[in-house]
């Protein structure tokens, strides 16, 4: 028998096409006519790409091909199906819904992701903050006094420094030996909030309400002696000074 009748689809429509097909050493020939009834439409299937439906109905042979959505055939003829693996020998049907198989990631990938997700934590408490603290000690002296100043010069009103504190406390880091690249700048601002801060280049700030603050009896013993001083207790001791003196 030379040509076989089937019902195909396309994969495209739900429609089914009434088809022949013809087994062709190159390859499985379907032939059907057109939407419209009037040409015929080839299609060819590479024989190494069929695979047979395990699920078939009564009477009937399914084939599909192509990935999804595939094409199909319905063959109604039970000698079909031996005929076409006969003739398609050196390249054998496949078989469609068959067993599933397990696949099992080798070991080494968990071991990578696992290091990887190591590799997070690390990266953000350690390596991050030594890789800045690196980058900025490559910043020279120079550049972070320029920048500091410019700062300075945007951040701080003339206006809103105290003259007498600020000149009380500069003069009183003179006469305290503090180890640092570049001298320090202290400016006191009027501002009842007790509060401090640094900007680059030396430049550290300091609201009159932290000096307040340290001239209280809550703070007054925290300037004693406490063995070798640390820099914390010499900045409390420097700021209690400076309030006695502003007090005067």
């Amino acid at each position: 028998m030379d040509y076989y009748e089937t019902i195909y689809f396309d994969g495209k429509l739900s429609q089914p096409h009434l088809a022949q097909v013809r087994l062709e050493p190159s390859a499985l020939r379907i032939t059907y006519k057109s939407q419209d009834g009037t040409l015929p439409v080839t299609v060819h299937w590479q024989a190494h790409r069929i695979e047979k439906d395990e699920y078939t109905e009564a009477g009937k042979i399914i084939l599909r091909y192509g990935n999804y959505p595939s094409q199909s055939l319905e063959v109604a003829s039970y000698d079909f199906l031996p005929v076409l693996e006969k003739y398609y020998t050196a390249a054998p049907l496949t078989h469609q819904n068959g067993p599933l198989q397990v696949y099992r990631s080798p070991p080494w990938l968990w071991l990578v992701l696992l290091f990887f997700l190591t590799l997070i934590p690390v990266t953000y408490f350690w390596l991050l903050p030594a890789a800045a603290d690196l980058a900025a000690r490559q910043i020279p002296p120079t550049y972070e006094q320029k920048l500091g100043n410019t700062l300075v010069a945007q951040l701080i009103r003339k206006e809103n420094i105290h003259s007498l504190q600020t000149a009380h406390l500069r003069g009183f880091v003179r006469q305290v030996s503090l180890p640092t690249p570049y001298p320090l700048r202290f400016t006191v601002l009027k501002n009842p909030e007790p509060n401090a801060f640094a900007i680059p280049g030396g430049n550290i700030v300091v609201h009159t309400g932290m000096l307040k603050l340290v001239q209280s009896p809550a703070t007054s013993n925290l300037g004693t002696p406490c063995g070798p001083c640390s820099g914390a207790c010499r900045g409390i001791f420097l700021f209690q000074q400076l309030s006695a003196m502003s007090a005067l």
